[in-house]
């Protein structure tokens, strides 16, 4: 008991947004692509589940979060993720190769976002540091997201390609038709490419952040408006 108090006293937001939330849809989508292959002609038995069913399913969805993040990072991370601005990225390259002693190579995206990110774990931030953790949040929600309803819209696509589609309640087993199922296809495909745009407003917002943020370490944050602008650098602000 002292060790799973201690799991939910260091269980965060990100958890629950990036981890927990975003493992639901994709722990629905491992359940309909397990019942479409090894019980394709049984009806879904639907009935009210116990508390220790649903303490069960919350566990699951919270490890299937964590390897929807892995996979995400290998996949949007790399072909959806947003560039920085070229003003933004030629000062932030400079200020990378003067803290790490670089050569005057020009580095790739994705070695720039590696060596900001450890520019801002090393503390290089604005103030207050929890501002950024909005846009983490954000961030990783959204990208969970987009993975999850995708592989649960190939799901439902499969399930309804495969066989006719019923669920039980109680004693009563009622059909689903396939306009249904297919306009539940396209709902979960609308939900990935809005979480998808999404994703990529925030990735861009982050690390535009992160980015202006090692530029002048310590400033506190610009406004709103000001960290909308492509090109904008933050002024240093009296203390």
């Amino acid at each position: 008991m002292e060790k799973l108090a201690d799991f939910f006293g260091s269980f965060t937001l990100y958890d629950l947004f990036a981890y927990l939330l975003t493992g639901v849809p994709a722990l629905a989508a491992l359940l309909i692509l397990g019942w479409s292959t090894l019980a394709p002609e049984s009806a879904l038995h639907i009935r009210t589940p116990s508390g220790y069913l649903i303490t069960v399913a919350i566990a699951i969805a919270y490890v299937v979060g964590h390897v929807l993040q892995a996979v995400a990072n290998l996949t949007l991370d790399r072909w959806a993720r947003p560039t920085l601005p070229g003003t933004i990225s030629v000062k932030v390259q400079a200020r990378v190769r003067q803290e790490f002693g670089l050569g005057q190579e020009e580095l790739k995206p994705g070695e720039l976002q590696m060596y900001v990110r450890d520019l801002v774990f090393r503390g290089f931030q604005y103030k207050p540091p929890a501002l950024r953790d909005i846009f983490e949040y954000r961030v990783g929600y959204y990208r969970g997201m987009t993975l999850g309803a995708s592989i649960l819209a190939v799901s439902l696509i499969l399930r309804t390609l495969i066989d006719t589609t019923s669920v039980k309640l109680g004693d009563r087993v009622l059909a689903v038709s396939d306009a249904l199922m297919w306009a539940l296809v396209i709902f979960a495909v609308i939900a990935a490419a809005a979480h998808l745009f999404r994703f990529r407003r925030f990735q861009k917002l982050l690390d535009r952040f992160d980015a202006l943020a090692i530029l002048q370490p310590g400033a506190e944050a610009p406004p709103a408006d000001e960290r909308e602008e492509e090109e904008a650098v933050p002024r240093q602000r009296p203390r």
